[in-house]
């Protein structure tokens, strides 16, 4: 009887450190599943994060790409402008020399008998 005595307390003492062992591994195995749902939160927050810097970011170069297209065409504009400018310039120097030349035939004789004039 002794010896049955001993081996239910040899087996109790094996069940509670058995059991010691599987409370213990389910605390740990409880505190990662809470560990790892606060993970799962928190990169559920940065994925939201993310998601609305995305979409700012996406306005912004829609944005940057539409200032673009409107300064792009302002540019253009000007260019036209520019172009015109220089066209009528160089038509209006065009006109400007002949008329310069057309005075300058013109005064030649006037500018002779003014001498001769002057002359006698």
């Amino acid at each position: 009887m002794n010896e049955s005595i001993l081996k239910a307390i040899y087996f109790t003492i094996q069940f509670l450190f058995i059991g010691f062992l599987l409370v213990n591994s389910t605390k740990r195995s409880s505190n990662m599943l809470v560990h790892s749902e606060e993970l799962t939160q928190h990169v559920t927050e940065v994925l939201a994060a993310t998601t609305e810097s995305s979409s700012t970011l996406s306005k912004n170069v829609y944005e940057l790409n539409h200032n673009i297209q409107d300064s792009q065409l302002g540019i253009n504009q000007i260019n036209a402008a520019v172009q015109n400018l220089r066209e009528q310039s160089g038509f209006f120097l065009s006109l400007i020399e002949q008329t310069e030349l057309q005075k300058t035939k013109s005064l030649r004789p006037l500018s002779k008998r003014i001498t001769l004039l002057i002359t006698v």
